[in-house]
């Protein structure tokens, strides 16, 4: 136990001490040397697999029982992981903004980093109610800006920062990401388990996803070029139809 413990506790350190130099320099990354920041990085990733790794293990299911229930209860992993997934999703948000899901962007640094964290938040959590509690429970700012790393993030500032709109939790982070799977092509896969994993057996946290639902109905070029109207009904189904129609009733089945 004290072996990822203790890895969980580096991790964090290593992103705590990534984020404290962003806000020193203004969001500009300094490093001391060439190659420091491959080095963190590829740490970062390296750290998350091993734990996450190691947490499924059918040969002994009580020891692994005991080592995701202690890297929830004695360390901050799941709540700084879903805070640099938060950072993560925003950012890849903010660089593919107005193109299309199927032509997304993703570097290999950020594709390997997603998706270690999508699968460290699955397997910590997997067949253990208390760290399923944590995803809910972690409050996950909007950012105000758009810049890829910026204080808010991390901290709020005033008492107005604490408002509905400009808080997520970590259900919330956790399901957008799976919009980036275009552009990745193992998130997906992980992401599904890791839904799977959080809800498992969780009714408050089945709920919270029962409560999200479909707000509005995006209108893309491609379909506006071609006559076409994407419509929202209030069961949140879509409807593709022409222009100026009215879209077509769905029978109850």
């Amino acid at each position: 136990l004290l072996t990822f413990e203790f890895l969980a506790k580096q991790w964090i350190a290593f992103r705590l001490d990534k984020m404290g130099r962003l806000e020193q320099h203004g969001g500009e990354e300094q490093y001391r040397y060439a190659g420091e920041e491959d080095c963190i990085e590829n740490a970062l990733i390296l750290i998350i697999d091993i734990i996450s790794g190691a947490c499924i293990d059918d040969n002994n299911i009580a020891l692994f029982s005991k080592v995701r229930h202690h890297l929830g209860t004695n360390t901050d992993l799941l709540q700084e992981s879903l805070l640099e997934l938060g950072l993560l999703v925003d950012r890849l948000g903010i660089e593919n903004k107005g193109i299309n899901a199927r032509e997304l962007k993703i570097s290999d640094d950020d594709q390997r980093l997603v998706t270690s964290i999508v699968r460290l938040l699955g397997n910590v959590c997997f067949r253990c109610k208390e760290n399923q509690d944590i995803i809910r429970n972690t409050n996950v700012p909007v950012p105000r800006i758009n810049i890829p790393y910026v204080e808010e993030y991390t901290q709020f500032s005033s008492a107005d920062d604490r408002s509905p709109a400009n808080i997520r939790h970590g259900l919330h982070v956790l399901l957008s990401c799976t919009s980036f799977a275009y552009g990745c092509f193992t998130l997906r896969e992980w992401a599904i388990v890791a839904i799977r994993n959080i809800l498992d057996g969780n009714e408050m946290n089945q709920k919270e996803v029962e409560k999200l639902e479909a707000q509005q109905a995006l209108q893309t070029p491609e379909l506006k070029k071609l006559g076409m109207k994407v419509n929202l009904d209030k069961r949140g189904q879509v409807h593709v139809t022409p222009e100026g129609l009215p879209p077509p009733s769905f029978r109850s089945t």
